[in-house]
């Protein structure tokens, strides 16, 4: 609201309608039963995207990522939140890490909502992660020529929403060459080692979910249209 404001706007800020649809349907133990997890393991949720293209450069280093974290400490489980646009064989042809993960189907949610920590592909599903309260790590990886044409065009510090959304980096991003498992592993580790650091990240999600506002923004435009048509129009009624 404030771009609006300074140079003279009448501006309302509504809140995000992406709120009214953040619905889990289980609780951890039973999506734990459904996507047959431990509930009393950590979870590591894996959210490749939703284009294919996209797909195919993530869930390889982000599966194998979850292959090296798992060798030092064998109790972590996973799990791979699937896109409706991405189906189960083709997510399988397109990993190069472990083939045995499990994975869900229109439980994205669910495993923001009871993942302990999310590897999360750039793009809306960090901000719906935060807003969940889960720590994450931002991941994307493009083509070299988009990469390159995108660093001369675009001139904010962070990309995922999350941190754009806060104003500050509170999560971490890795993108193009770092986009490697054994980067990515070494981060995950020291975040799942770290209670404090998980709980310090859960508090300051907290506040990117009160910069979106409070559901119903939907009603509120909806309101503020009928407002606004009736005053241009000496309407009262």
């Amino acid at each position: 609201a404030p771009l609006y404001e300074k140079p003279g706007g009448n501006v309302t800020f509504v809140g995000h309608p992406m709120l009214e649809e953040l619905m889990h349907r289980f609780d951890r133990d039973a999506f734990c039963q459904t996507a047959g997890l431990d509930p009393a393991r950590p979870i590591v949720g894996l959210l490749p995207g939703s284009r294919r293209q996209e797909v195919s450069r993530i869930i390889g280093p982000m599966s194998a990522t979850l292959d090296a974290v798992r060798s030092k400490m064998p109790e972590v489980q996973g799990v791979i939140g699937l896109a409706p646009t991405i189906g189960r064989a083709d997510a399988r042809s397109l990993m190069g890490g472990s083939k045995d993960i499990p994975m869900v189907e229109d439980l994205t949610y669910d495993v923001m909502k009871h993942a302990d920590l999310l590897l999360v592909t750039s793009g809306t599903a960090t901000l719906e992660s935060a807003c969940f309260g889960t720590p994450l790590i931002v991941v994307y990886k493009m083509s070299t020529l988009s990469w390159w044409i995108g660093k001369h065009v675009v001139s904010i510090p962070d990309i995922g929403l999350v941190n754009v959304v806060a104003g500050k980096r509170i999560v971490p991003e890795f993108l193009q060459g770092d986009v490697r498992p054994e980067v990515l592993a070494a981060e995950t580790l020291a975040w799942l080692r770290d209670p404090g650091r998980l709980a310090q990240a859960r508090e300051e999600l907290l506040t990117v979910r009160t910069k979106l506002g409070t559901p119903g923004a939907s009603e509120r435009v909806a309101a503020l249209a009928l407002e606004l048509g009736a005053s241009s129009s000496g309407d009262t009624h």
